[in-house]
């Protein structure tokens, strides 16, 4: 199965505070990429709004070319994992 993860225009707001603004890019199967910035610049909401724990405000997440927005939990699941940084 070729996978290729596709993010397209993804925006996201904790309040009135913009966290994401139009982030775009794509991961195939077999690549590596790491998300890198200071604290508090999107990185893990950023990780969350790919996995479906978050709903983007704009733009959409693909895998394969399917939007998870319109996949369930498990669907997602099935294709990738999340381990948050701390369980509080």
């Amino acid at each position: 199965m070729a996978m290729k993860l596709t993010i397209q225009n993804v925006t996201f707001s904790y309040k009135s505070t913009p966290t994401l603004k139009a982030v775009c890019f794509e991961i195939n199967k077999g690549e590596i990429a790491s998300l890198v910035g200071p604290n508090g610049s999107g990185k893990t909401t950023l990780l969350k709004c790919i996995d479906g724990i978050l709903k983007p405000h704009g733009g959409s997440v693909f895998i394969d070319g399917k939007r998870i927005s319109n996949m369930s939990l498990k669907e997602i699941s099935k294709l990738m994992g999340y381990v948050p940084q701390s369980v509080s």
